[in-house]
């Protein structure tokens, strides 16, 4: 179906102590789908040996200074989609789709993520880097719907245009396609989610000769999975902070061989 979008962004001048920039995109289709996703960055650089950015896509380089570096992104999007592919089942009886049934479903999906970055120089020589990645997503599932004809955006509601369905107590859904027609009844499995993670990286650089670099390097992931389908942001973030932790360390040198 046609789309519309409509975005907005202000930003202020990055030169000066205080600054920020903000964003809101809206999108929408004529099925009913929308999309909309809000971004903001702010910074703050009171004195030259330190500035704080909360936002993305903002980089700093300054060689042989005292300072230290934060970002920050957080990225807020939810989304509602008119017809979410869910699955397909054979049918001979399904003509009009070249025999199988093509199954869609809204969905309302909200996610948040914030990229963080943190880097401190302490000489030239001896640099700390830090990466950290929080990531929560829900997705809602709702009415069923099967695609009318093939080469169309056109559908059948399952219990409203044709067929009927019930929920069981886990959450999936019988579908009788035709009612008492001939069809066989089918399940559709409970496709609503929740996906918490959170990965983190630290690096220790030192070039501890002209040319010869050590490198201590620390990764973790978490992350978990659940059936709710609803966001809850204090529920989820407990979550991702609880989910099992995995930690690797490494170690690399360089050494410069040469005059």
């Amino acid at each position: 179906p046609a789309e519309t979008s409509v975005s907005l962004w202000t930003m202020s001048d990055w030169s000066k102590p205080y600054s920020g920039f903000a964003s809101v995109r809206r999108e929408w289709d004529e099925a009913g789908g929308s999309q909309t996703s809000v971004n903001a960055r702010i910074t703050m650089k009171p004195s030259s040996t330190w500035e704080l950015t909360m936002g993305r896509n903002l980089s700093c380089n300054r060689a042989f200074a005292q300072y230290v570096t934060t970002e920050m992104g957080p990225n807020l999007s939810f989304n509602n989609a008119f017809a979410q592919y869910v699955s397909s089942r054979e049918d001979p009886l399904a003509t009009e789709t070249f025999g199988a049934r093509y199954i869609f479903g809204e969905l309302e999906q909200t996610t948040l993520s914030m990229e963080t970055r943190l880097n401190v120089t302490f000489t030239p020589n001896l640099t700390l880097e830090l990466f950290a990645q929080p990531f929560i997503a829900s997705g809602d599932y709702g009415q069923l719907r099967e695609l009318k004809q093939a080469g169309t955006f056109d559908f059948i509601d399952y219990g409203i245009d044709a067929g009927e369905i019930s929920l069981d107590d886990d959450g999936n859904t019988l579908v009788d396609p035709d009612g008492t027609g001939p069809a066989e009844p089918f399940t559709v499995y409970n496709s609503d989610f929740n996906r918490v993670s959170l990965r983190g990286t630290g690096v220790i650089r030192w070039e501890w000769r002209p040319g010869s670099t050590l490198f201590l390097v620390w990764q973790q992931s978490r992350s978990d999975r659940y059936k709710d389908g609803h966001f809850d942001f204090g529920r989820d973030a407990d979550a991702m902070f609880a989910a099992r932790a995995d930690n690797i360390f490494m170690v690399k040198a360089t050494y410069w061989i040469g005059s």
